[in-house]
């Protein structure tokens, strides 16, 4: 199994980002229980980058 270290304050920087990404740290890098990357996951709807790409979409989803 490969270990890595992240510098804490790259984990900060990374982890105070948008609801799209930060998800995945979550789950990814932190090891943070579903229930924290799954309430975080379920933001990227209705905020930042994922609810600009949704208020893009016409009513054919185009």
């Amino acid at each position: 199994m490969l270990t890595m270290t992240t510098d804490p304050k790259l984990l900060e920087w990374m982890l105070d980002s948008d609801p799209a990404l930060r998800w995945r740290f979550d789950r990814h890098l932190v090891g943070a229980p579903p229930e924290v990357w799954q309430a975080t996951r379920a933001r990227v709807n209705t905020e930042g980058c994922g609810a600009r790409l949704l208020a893009l979409h016409d009513v054919d989803s185009q």
